[in-house]
């Protein structure tokens, strides 16, 4: 249970450190390798600065940013909560093909997100 507390206390400072950084719209600027060095926008363009728009309480700008973040956001309490329910004993452990099955469907949403914007034209700059 130790541990559980330990990432959720992490997890926690880390979201409220991002209400404190800037983020900047400058590709050279940016905390991501692909769009900084590469010039290119992955199909995890604007989440870190979704989660710290989302860390402002700014629900409207996360959106704009990375239509997924809010989402990822609240599966990531989930899990968390998930993980402290089955240490608990109140729930049981997912099996792992459940697991990577989920993780492959976040993935196909990641991609299919990423290229509607890309075919649209609303990757974030």
């Amino acid at each position: 249970m130790l541990s559980w507390a330990a990432v959720g206390l992490a997890a926690l400072l880390a979201f409220a450190g991002l209400h404190f950084l800037q983020f900047s719209n400058e590709a050279n600027n940016s905390l991501c390798f692909s769009r900084r060095f590469l010039n290119f926008s992955c199909p995890g363009c604007g989440l870190t600065r979704a989660f710290g728009a989302l860390a402002d309480f700014d629900l409207r700008a996360a959106f704009i940013y990375h239509p997924l973040a809010p989402i990822f956001f609240l599966e990531g309490v989930l899990i968390w909560l998930g993980w402290g329910l089955v240490l608990g004993g109140v729930l049981r452990k997912p099996s792992d093909r459940a697991v990577n099955r989920w993780l492959f469907l976040q993935l196909g949403l990641l991609v299919v997100v990423w290229v509607v914007r890309l075919t649209a034209g609303t990757l974030p700059r």
